[in-house]
């Protein structure tokens, strides 16, 4: 899936190898959450490879309304899903998200 810890591979085949940086990745997650700031705040986000084979987000920051956390962790989740497909172009698969709040 990845050539190091700093890359996901998007594509591998005959012609060649598609890579992304996983700060690239991290700007698209900035990038999905970016409406969701008068819900949750995030301060942090990280990316790693695990075992170069699971992509794990880490996301850390403030949340404004406790009461709806369930919904919001859906609500973050899918949103950072969807950029990640549209953005790469890949169906995000073997992804972990973590956050602390």
């Amino acid at each position: 899936m990845n050539n190091n810890f700093n890359e996901l591979t998007i594509e591998n085949n005959h012609r060649g190898t598609i890579v992304v940086s996983l700060l690239t990745i991290k700007k698209i997650i900035l990038y999905a959450i970016r409406d969701m700031t008068h819900q949750y705040f995030a301060d942090k986000v990280e990316c790693h490879m695990i075992d170069n084979s699971l992509l794990h987000i880490y996301i850390s920051g403030k949340v404004m309304a406790k009461e709806n956390l369930n919904d919001l962790t859906v609500e973050i989740n899918e949103a950072i899903m969807k950029e990640l497909s549209y953005s790469l172009q890949i169906k995000p698969k073997n992804i972990s998200i973590t956050y602390h709040h």
